[in-house]
């Protein structure tokens, strides 16, 4: 099975009391309408995810096939066009409670057995799944059998991983505490359960692309403004969509960010009745009998969260403006369709990579690619290595389909340039009749040339270059997190104020990696030389390589940038040579003096340009690891080395000299050899022409060659690359302190658990070392793609 690099999360959340659901052991054959209504539904919400082509009606709840004559779709009205993900994983979190959660569980492993389909359903849990039968949540022993029943479908789905599909959700640490007495503890508004069931509703909305809401609204708790904000007591399905469209609780869940409000996606609320909790509650008898019932004719309805509204939707616009509505559709398409993106990417990594990539990420170190090898099943540290590798390799792609379209751009400007001034200033024997295929041959070129500017804006390649890489990073800097057991989200960490251009990103990241805390146990009850060999690895894989990354391209991006440069300004030089030449030719039209002696001046001007060439390509050797363009022969660059003072007039006199060379080799060849030379209808006879063109062709070279630098953004890599490095460099350094400090507690072999204080507060200084360098390196991954992205999503202020 390949390594996944994406899923799509649907979360749900609703009443324990649908009309209809009764009391039974296991799913009915024949359920009441209302339950099959609802299992409908959901079909049809699956359907609309995964079909290509087709529609949701809200109105029915149906989803209508593209083949079977469908009313055109209106992704703001109705139907809702489907979005086509295909074969991209879908994951359906679920609680597991009594009523909906079980319905929608229940539903999503038939409709994957039924289609075939890559549905799995993921549980996180309120209290741990052994403790979990226990709660007030069930009342009766079929409820209890029926979660056994449930329990049992979920692990045998292919790929089940117990710590990863069934887990508990933790608490943040200043809320947290003891499972099995929290099940019956008291607190002053109620009584401790309360708050991890909110945790769990909270933690399936947090994690979810779409949070499906199956639900009474109107018997369901009181309204948003209404409710006690902090009130950690309400866990009810009304409380997790509040949340889920206007902000998370604050210090509820361990792992979140700083802000309160939501980047997870919109709410798809499916009305029901239930059995309302302001009547007298109802007894298991009652929900036993209560079997019947009709379906809720409401329509579905989409609720986007407060971050979607945009900016011209004043503070009186309400969730179900058209603007709002509109806004929050043009994102959540966009982020569905860059995850199916992502995942129908064609695997690229060769198989002997792909297995060493586990060994790859901790720098070959052996010891340590064992030990994390041993967390599999459980973690499968190898399976998100893979991950990665796969990532990186699809980056690796489409970086080089980006540089060839640029290239191909820019060489079709050069052509189109010169095909330009040898229509306007070559004069050919045959008039303008013979200049007629130089016009067609300018027109084609600017004709080609904007096909390929509109087929690389089209494909999107600069786009899917740059995703792939802030994925690419996301998903290494998880993995050095996990495998350093450090519970931290890098969805939670990547840049959040812009929803836009990187939301998708978090969810890519978020999907293939949650939950996060899963390694923390692991590598806290490794041994003290196990835990080093591992914070080895990373200190090899990931800091050492990452200074050795940002070294390397530091010099490759300062040596295209002094090249490009003088590159640049020594075509526009060698154009303001020739516009002085030109001068007396035009105010006195005297060529004589440079007709007479044209052979000599191309001689000099050849001459020269070899010498210096020779000169100071040799002079340059051992300095620098090879050429990256191949004018570098003639511009070598020359790092300043430690201690050396700057010769500032020596980029200055090397531009002066190799332009002077140019200027004297067109020169003469203006006067000698291209008189004669054919031109397909005619010939120009005109030296002066000649020589006006080649200033031109110099003028608009150096141009390009300014226009180039500033579209790879080479002085901004320079600054990021060289910042990095430094910060790598010290971080490397504060690592080495702290793993020579466990090294000598681990040489005395104390057992697991039994480490001194100072083995312990070394391991965690290295681990909060990591957290800092991973932060940082995903700050610098993002505003490199935010400087480099043309925006086609309205950027506004996130959450997540």
């Amino acid at each position: 099975m390949a390594a996944p690099r994406a899923a799509f999360v649907l979360g749900v959340t609703g009443n324990m009391d649908p009309i209809g659901y009764g009391d039974f052991p296991s799913p009915p054959a024949d359920p009441a309408p209302a339950v099959g209504e609802i299992r409908d539904k959901v079909f049809a919400v699956l359907d609309w995810l995964r079909e290509e082509g087709g529609c949701l009606d809200p109105a029915t709840g149906r989803f209508t096939a593209a083949d079977s004559g469908a009313p055109p779709t209106d992704v703001h009205g109705a139907p809702w066009a489907s979005h086509g993900v295909g074969s991209l994983p879908i994951i359906v979190l679920s609680s597991l409670a009594p009523g909906i959660d079980t319905l929608v569980a229940e539903a999503a492993l038939d409709y994957a057995a039924e289609h075939d389909a890559p549905v799995t359903v993921r549980a996180p849990l309120p209290f741990p799944i052994e403790h979990y039968p226990q709660a007030s949540t069930f009342r009766s022993d079929h409820e209890r059998a029926r979660l056994a029943h449930l329990l049992d479908r979920i692990r045998d789905q292919e790929g089940f991983v117990e710590s990863r599909d069934l887990f508990p959700v933790a608490l943040h640490p200043s809320l947290d505490g003891d499972p099995v007495a929290d099940l019956t503890a008291p607190t002053a508004r109620g009584k401790r359960r309360y708050i991890r069931y909110r945790a769990a509703g909270e933690y399936v909305a947090s994690y979810c692309d779409l949070l499906l809401a199956i639900y009474d609204a109107e018997h369901d708790g009181a309204p948003s403004a209404q409710r006690h904000e902090h009130d950690l007591q309400e866990s009810g399905t009304a409380a997790v969509v509040d949340a889920k469209l206007h902000g998370f609780t604050h210090d509820l869940l361990p792992v979140q960010n700083a802000f309160d409000w939501a980047d997870s996606g919109p709410v798809l609320h499916v009305p029901i009745e239930r059995l309302k909790r302001t009547a007298p509650k109802a007894t298991a008898a009652d929900r036993a009998a209560n079997t019947g019932g009709e379906a809720c004719p409401a329509p579905l309805a989409f609720s986007h969260p407060t971050d979607c509204r945009p900016a011209d939707c004043g503070d009186q616009c309400d969730l179900a403006d058209p603007r709002w509505q509109a806004c929050g559709e043009g994102i959540f398409r966009a982020i569905v369709a860059d995850l199916a993106w992502l995942h129908h990417e064609p695997n690229r990594t060769k198989p002997a990579k792909e297995e060493a990539a586990l060994f790859e990420m901790l720098g070959e170190h052996a010891e340590a690619a064992s030990i994390a090898e041993t967390a599999a099943p459980d973690f499968d540290l190898d399976t998100l290595a893979r991950a990665r590798r796969n990532v990186a390799d699809i980056n690796g792609d489409w970086d080089a389909r980006v540089k060839g379209s640029t290239l191909a751009f820019f060489v079709l400007g050069i052509l189109g340039v010169v095909a330009l001034q040898a229509y306007e200033n070559i004069q050919f024997a045959g008039g303008a009749q013979a200049k007629l295929p130089w016009f067609i041959l300018t027109l084609s070129l600017l004709v080609i040339g904007a096909t390929v500017h509109y087929l690389f804006k089209r494909q999107r390649e600069e786009d899917r270059q740059l995703d792939s890489r802030v994925v690419a990073e996301g998903l290494k800097v998880q993995f050095y997190w996990l495998v350093s057991g450090i519970g931290e989200s890098v969805a939670s960490r990547i840049l959040q104020r812009q929803r836009g251009e990187l939301s998708w990103v978090r969810a890519a990241v978020s999907s293939v990696t949650f939950p996060h805390g899963r390694t923390v146990a692991w590598f806290g009850g490794l041994a003290l030389g196990e835990k080093l060999a591992l914070l080895r690895g990373v200190r090899a894989g990931w800091v050492k390589g990452q200074r050795r990354f940002f070294e390397g391209k530091l010099h490759a991006f300062e040596a295209r940038k002094h090249s490009l440069h003088d590159l640049a300004y020594t075509l526009l030089l060698t154009g303001l040579i020739l516009f002085l030449a030109l001068l007396p030719i035009h105010t006195f039209h005297h060529t004589a003096p440079f007709a007479a002696h044209a052979s000599d001046l191309a001689a000099a001007g050849a001459f020269l340009l070899c010498g210096l060439g020779i000169a100071w390509f040799g002079s340059d050797r051992g300095t620098h690891p090879g050429a990256v363009h191949f004018w570098r022969y003639f511009f070598p660059h020359r790092p300043r080395r430690p201690g050396a003072e700057a010769a500032a007039w020596w980029p200055i006199a090397n531009r002066i000299l190799v332009a002077a060379a140019l200027a004297l080799l067109a020169l003469g060849s203006a006067f000698t050899w291209l008189p004669g030379c054919h031109m397909g209808c005619g010939v120009c006879n005109e030296p002066w022409q000649w020589l006006n063109l080649l200033k031109n062709f110099a003028l608009a070279g150096g141009g390009l060659a300014h226009l180039w630098g500033a579209r790879k953004f080479l002085a901004e890599n320079i600054r990021r690359y060289g910042a990095m490095r430094a910060l790598f460099d010290g971080a490397g350094e504060a690592m080495d302190r702290h793993l020579a400090l466990i090294a000598r507690e681990a040489a005395t072999h104390p057992p697991a658990g039994a480490e001194s204080d100072g083995a312990r507060a070394a391991v965690a200084a290295a681990q909060e070392l990591l957290v800092t360098v991973g932060v940082e390196a995903l700050a610098e991954n993002a505003e490199w793609l935010l400087m480099h992205r043309d925006r086609r999503v309205q950027p506004v202020m996130p959450g997540h």
